[in-house]
């Protein structure tokens, strides 16, 4: 977890999800992210059954343009997924 947190603290992107704060008790360790409105990506996918393209292709290169600013600082992300892409 010290690790995500890091990483998060150093990645500074518009596509990358802002960690404001982290509290941490004895129990737990919790993380206070920035307001995401959009949903999932995976939920829009299922309602509106498909992206128009456009959305579609812009959807894309902004996932692209991120993961090459995270392999540029030698980060991997390993579940790239409709599920994990939040939209703002």
């Amino acid at each position: 977890m010290i690790n995500e947190i890091s990483i998060l603290r150093a990645l500074r992107h518009k596509n990358v999800i802002t960690l404001h704060e982290v509290y941490e008790d004895a129990h737990k360790i919790h993380l206070v992210f920035e307001l995401m409105q959009g949903g999932e990506l995976e939920t829009r996918v299922r309602k509106q059954r498909r992206l128009k393209e456009p959305e579609a292709a812009t959807i894309m290169k902004e996932l692209l343009s991120t993961l090459e600013l995270c392999h540029q600082n030698k980060v991997l992300h390993r579940d790239i997924k409709p599920r994990n892409i939040i939209l703002r």
